[in-house]
């Protein structure tokens, strides 16, 4: 790699370049050689800030009556120490170059936790650096200067730079975390490059949570070792770290509720996960959001997880927008919205995973794939037999490449079971052949082939008595829709349209054919209109 005096020897051969220029770069690379320059300092490893600009200020924000930590500082290796906290905390002016180091003496922690009225309030301190400065040194020296190794209280460094300009982070070797001791501590730190090492291995609930959010800098993960998870432990580790190429291992095999939520979310130039999420069993909301807008990802990792939990992979690739191919979905019994969202607006994902399950849950697929407008192939078959409330709400809705619809053998349907499943697949020419169940449910078809403008052929429906808003829009706008074979038996079913079949072939095709059950009498063409029987079709009984 280049070094600064090798940039400014080719920078001196192009062309346009002033001599004013080239000095005003020498200049810039005298002081940052300087600034980087191998610091002479040999004594205890305190935590500190070094300027790399002049009239760099450093501060201690400190709202809160109840957090008042005892603090020192020196601007002269050692030789004099300040007491910060009796002097008000007042601000530090750093000329170009300079460092101040900090230690405290602080056993009980660095952040005041009340709780008395039985709600939570954190009060903590936040280092504000103006411009930007290299930090490093061990964190533990605010806690005292004989640097413990384990970290005394809840929340203890909790927002500690926050929106800080540092550069370099300080070292944190703690191993064991306390409930969330770290959370938000580099929070939108969008000068910082790189993250400390994390070595712990035994993790507490909420404790890297939002740790790095919008460091927007940062370019690497750091290892995370820890093989057994907590609560909350990851949320949010890295949303919004929008120059995060490359995330590290994550081998753990006991998971959390909650333990990778949104930990990845808006890294949108991460281009590949790792190659596996190894854990085998599934807890409440544990992928949740975990890489939802990677717009860069492409390859998705595997998941053999076979025990599921709810939510555990709600949007977890939601607007992974070059996300090409899913990973596979062993699992054969659902949980409540266990892929709700899970794939939504992945809008290169061209083909959707086998789904083998044949035990479903409430919302377990709902908006599995919606806006995905590049699927055009599913698997032949949807195998489960026995539905439940919303299970296929919306799946393949807005898949506008999507032709040939799977088959859908259940006849035990639910609450808005197959509500939207296809709406605004304009590409769909192929609906299932048939939908047998012959005992309905309120909104179990509702919408489900809305605006499906190439579909030709409606499936087959064979029940013949129906019930509140199950038919509703069912082929509302299908503009190129010319059969329908539908065996309902009462024409009342047909007169009531706000309960049964409103607006549901809206905006078909202006002639076709539709076939009735033959004990179905006294109906007409264009009978009810819109909420019946097209107008200007060929009525016939089935044989």
């Amino acid at each position: 790699m280049a070094n600064i005096t090798d940039i400014l020897e080719i920078i001196r051969t192009m062309q346009g370049v002033t001599e004013r220029q080239i000095s005003e770069i020498e200049a810039l690379r005298d002081r940052l050689e300087e600034c980087c320059a191998s610091d002479p300092y040999t004594g205890p490893n305190y935590l500190y800030i070094k300027a790399t600009e002049n009239d760099t200020y450093v501060e201690l924000e400190h709202d809160y009556d109840g957090c008042q930590p005892s603090i020192y500082y020196t601007l002269d290796d050692g030789a004099t120490w300040v007491d910060w906290k009796a002097n008000g905390y007042s601000g530090i002016e750093l000329p170009f170059g300079q460092t101040v180091r900090f230690y405290g003496i602080n056993p009980d922690g660095f952040c005041h936790i009340e709780d008395g009225t039985g709600e939570l309030d954190v009060e903590y301190v936040t280092f504000l650096v103006d411009n930007p400065s290299k930090c490093g040194g061990n964190i533990m020296s605010l806690l005292s200067p004989d640097f413990p190794n384990v970290i005394p209280n809840d929340y203890c460094f909790y927002n500690l730079f926050y929106r800080s300009n540092i550069t370099t982070p300080p070292e944190l070797p703690a191993t064991t975390m306390t409930r969330e001791c770290y959370h938000r501590m580099f929070y939108g730190c969008d000068k910082l490059t790189y993250a400390p090492e994390l070595p712990a291995t035994t993790l507490a609930i909420g404790c890297y949570s939002g740790m790095f959010m919008n460091c927007r800098s940062l370019e690497m993960a750091p290892e995370l070792p820890a093989m057994v998870m907590k609560n909350g432990c990851y949320s949010n580790m890295f949303d919004g770290c929008t120059s995060l190429v490359a995330v590290s291992e994550l081998p753990a095999t006991t998971l959390a509720e909650s333990c990778y939520e949104d930990m990845f979310m808006g890294c949108t130039s991460l281009v590949n996960a790792q190659e596996i999420l190894p854990a085998t069993i599934m807890y409440k909301y544990c992928y949740d959001n975990m890489f939802h807008s990677c717009s860069s990802l492409e390859v998705a990792p595997e998941l053999p997880a076979t025990t599921l939990a709810e939510n555990c992979y709600t949007y977890m690739f939601a607007e992974c927008t070059s996300l090409t191919t899913a990973p596979e979905l062993p699992a054969m019994v659902m949980k409540s919205h266990c892929y709700y969202g899970m794939f939504s607006s992945c809008t290169s994902l061209e083909a959707a995973p086998e789904l083998p399950a044949t035990t479903l849950a409430i919302g377990c697929y709902w908006h599995m794939f919606r806006d995905c407008t590049s699927i055009t192939h599913v698997q032949v078959l949807l195998p489960a037999e026995t539905m439940e409330d919303y299970c296929y709400q919306e799946m393949f809705a807005n898949c506008t490449s999507l032709t040939t619809a799977p088959q859908l053998p259940s006849t035990n349907l639910a609450f808005h079971c197959y509500y939207g499943m296809f709406a605004d697949c304009t590409s769909l020419t192929s609906a299932p052949s048939i939908l047998p169940a012959t005992t309905l449910a309120e909104n179990c078809y509702a919408q489900m082939f809305m605006n499906c403008t190439s579909l030709e052929r409606a499936p087959e429906l064979p029940a013949t008595t129906l019930l509140s808003d199950c038919y509703w829009q069912m082929f509302y706008q299908c503009a190129s829709l010319n059969y329908i074979k539908c065996m309902v038996l009462n024409a009342r079913d047909l007169e009531y349209p706000w309960n049964y079949t409103k607006e549901w072939v809206r905006s078909v095709s202006s002639s076709g054919t539709f076939v009735k059950n033959p004990n179905l009498n006294n109906v007409t063409s264009g009978a009810y209109g819109q909420n019946g029987i097209p107008g200007n079709w060929v009525i016939v009984d089935a044989s």
